[in-house]
């Protein structure tokens, strides 16, 4: 069971004996899991990357780590346990020597403790730990060997966001992996190269403000308080009133048989679920830049693989089903831009993040290969479509 807050997915338990209990069945599984500690600096830091968005909801689970989600939690009803990224460093190593498993630690090389030191401590504070350390850049590739290591629990320390993005890209490469999970700052905290917040501030949720007195930190509270707050009610009290503004792109060619086509997208999180390709529109741009940015994004395409034909603007306006509602908005008001396709098909390479997969349809199936909830405005989109040819 979880909560949704700006779009992400936070899992709800009744108490850290729970959560515990979860991550324990999970070590005993046979599947690998990646747990996120979210709190509401990883909030922010999605809103405005897509990629990380959807990389955040693809998590088998999602701890709130953080006062700002657990207030959030009770305005839409609801009570977050809070489990904090140290909580469970230290919880997962204490299963790795209870159940003798072999932890890998993924450190960012440039970070305030180096490897040396991280060993050294954990050998002193933890004698039987079975551990290999392996110190990177944030942006680092791993080597496809790297899958020969047998580990059985992976804590990754390259801060938000790049040590989800590594635990998502590069799951695959763990041979006998359970779980993964990002730690941020714990191995600093474990070497105290930086100070933990006494437990009676912890106990409140009042970390914030020892960062604020203690180590100065004033852009991570700063974002952490009056920002996300600022997000939270914009998107719990306000957007619910309004229509989000969309853009859909309609892309056709025409075949070597003279006939016209029409491409589409099947959605990566629903299985038959096809479309054209489409998105929100940000604030600063406009109708042709939010086109040409979905489709790069989306398709890998550009200008020089497309003409755009036209744009027409406000065509289509719908509630959002209740699955959707994630997005905090009513609905959405969809803008159409209608481009031809001059590129050659080796070109068009999908957001897996995204779509599961794509084709062309003949432009009189069209309508018939929609899903049946995008029907409507697809229809709509295709009169305008005939229009342009």
């Amino acid at each position: 069971m979880y909560i949704n807050i700006l779009g992400l997915k936070v899992n709800i338990f009744s108490s850290k004996v729970k959560i515990k209990e979860k991550i324990r069945d999970t070590i005993e599984g046979n599947e690998k899991k990646i747990i996120l500690t979210i709190n509401p600096e990883i909030i922010l830091l999605a809103q405005n990357d897509e990629e990380y968005f959807y990389i955040l909801n693809k998590f088998d689970l999602s701890i709130c780590d953080g006062i700002g989600l657990k207030i959030a939690s009770w305005f839409l009803g609801k009570n977050l346990v809070r489990f904090t990224g140290i909580e469970l460093g230290f919880f997962l190593i204490s299963l790795a020597l209870e159940k003798k498993l072999k932890i890998g630690i993924i450190h960012y090389k440039f970070g305030l403790s180096g490897k040396d030191e991280i060993e050294k401590k954990l050998r002193l504070q933890f004698e039987n730990l079975d551990f290999e350390i392996f110190e990177i850049d944030r942006e680092e590739k791993i080597e496809e060997d790297f899958q020969y290591h047998n580990i059985d629990i992976l804590l990754v320390s390259l801060g938000a966001p790049f040590q989800e993005n590594f635990i998502y890209k590069n799951l695959d490469k763990f041979r006998g992996l359970k779980i993964a999970v990002g730690v941020g700052s714990f191995f600093d905290i474990l070497t105290k190269k930086r100070r933990e917040a006494p437990k009676i501030f912890s106990k409140f949720g009042f970390e914030w403000l020892f960062r604020l007195f203690f180590q100065k930190n004033f852009s991570r509270i700063y974002n952490a308080t009056i920002k996300f707050s600022f997000y939270f009610l914009r998107w719990r009290f306000y957007y619910p009133f309004f229509y989000r503004k969309n853009i859909a792109c309609l892309i056709y060619r025409k075949n070597n048989n003279s006939e016209y086509e029409i491409l589409l997208t099947e959605r990566e999180d629903e299985k038959g679920h096809w479309q054209i390709p489409q998105g929100g529109i940000d604030k600063r741009e406009d109708f042709k830049e939010a086109a040409f940015r979905e489709i790069k994004e989306e398709l890998n395409l550009d200008e020089n693989n497309l003409k755009l034909k036209k744009i027409f603007t406000y065509v289509f306006r719908y509630k959002f089903p209740k699955e959707f509602k994630r997005m905090g908005y009513r609905g959405q008001k969809q803008n159409l831009a209608i481009f031809e396709f001059l590129g050659d098909n080796k070109d068009i390479k999908i957001s897996l993040l995204e779509h599961r997969n794509w084709k062309w349809v003949n432009e009189k199936d069209f309508i018939q290969f929609l899903h049946k909830i995008r029907q409507k405005s697809g229809k709509v989109f295709y009169e305008k479509y005939l229009e342009v040819k």
